[in-house]
């Protein structure tokens, strides 16, 4: 076995909860060599997303996609032939590999591009380099908690409409 050559870069792969990752921005990577912009929207356990002759899919992170350019500039949904291909979020500047582009389809009215989530493989991604007698584990790196800055905005931004809505509804006058 021989280390990858200098020019290969890699990536560490995030860990947290999911409703860490819930709402995250997400960086997919099409077979176009393109990088689009989504959203993490939910996840699927067990769902039939590939045809009914092969086993259900498990680990999957799915993105919300619109094919209406107008409604989300920038939004990529997967097309075939993007299988394989990864999907990358920002974490404190750097970009982490979160899953591989695994299907496309259109659960209960919403269309979906779902990726293998890779946070929930990392053992078994480990436990096959040692098989195969590698030195190296996987890098990880945490999902950042919401800071107190961004709670604090969210608070605010309540506050804030709830006292505006307060001053816009008329009062009654008060019998005398």
């Amino acid at each position: 076995m021989a280390d990858a050559p200098a020019g290969v870069t890699s990536y560490a792969i995030p860990i947290g909860t999911r409703s860490q990752f819930t709402g995250q921005q997400v960086l997919p990577y099409t077979q176009l060599h393109a990088i689009g912009t989504n959203n993490v929207t939910t996840f699927f356990d067990n769902v039939d997303v590939q045809p009914a002759s092969t086993a259900s899919s498990t680990n999957l992170v799915a993105y919300e996609f619109d094919p209406n350019p107008g409604n989300s500039p920038g939004e990529t949904g997967f097309v075939v032939g993007d299988s394989g291909k990864p999907t990358f979020m920002k974490i404190n500047g750097q970009l982490a590999l979160l899953g591989t582009h695994s299907a496309d389809d259109t659960v209960n009215g919403t269309r979906y591009s779902f990726d293998a989530f890779l946070p929930e493989y990392i053992a078994q991604i480990n436990d096959a380099m040692v098989r195969n007698g590698s030195p190296y584990t996987v890098r990880v790196v945490p999902v950042p908690e919401p800071t107190l800055t961004l709670t604090a905005a969210a608070l605010g931004t309540g506050v804030w409409t709830v006292w505006r809505r307060f001053r816009r509804t008329p009062r009654r006058a008060e019998a005398a």
